[in-house]
């Protein structure tokens, strides 16, 4: 069905259109943001379609391709958060592997040019504010 806009009173379409920008926003951006977007999206897209249908309205399409886009951003969203949580889990069992061995192996190089990352960050930041 289409809309019609003369019989949708604006807080339905806000709804709808809310549901539709939240859905793509939540297909765009991964991760913790396009989780909770998606969720959102899903949300204003199912509040949206219970009050058109329970006060008699035309159903608009921006509200259901909201929810969908929703949908399929929450589950890219949690497939990004679960392949991150198992990056950074094989990297914490790497580390902890190397530093029980008693070798940092691969991660010394990192940690000292972390440091001295750091310390010249320091040293830069201590001139700039001081001379």
């Amino acid at each position: 069905m289409e809309s019609n806009w003369n019989s949708n009173p604006p807080s339905f379409a806000k709804k709808a259109v809310f549901s539709l920008v939240f859905g793509i926003l939540s297909v765009v951006l991964h991760h913790i943001i396009g989780l909770v977007l998606g969720i959102l999206a899903v949300v204003f897209g199912n509040d949206y379609l219970r009050l058109a249908q329970n006060n008699g309205l035309i159903v608009d399409k921006r509200a259901t391709v909201g929810r969908i886009l929703g949908i399929i951003g929450i589950v890219f969203s949690a497939c990004s958060v679960v392949w991150s949580l198992i990056k950074f889990g094989g990297f914490l069992t790497a580390l902890f592997t190397s530093i029980s061995s008693g070798s940092l192996g691969i991660f010394e190089e990192y940690f000292q040019g972390l440091g001295e990352s750091l310390r010249g960050g320091m040293i830069s930041a201590f001139h700039f504010l001081f001379h």
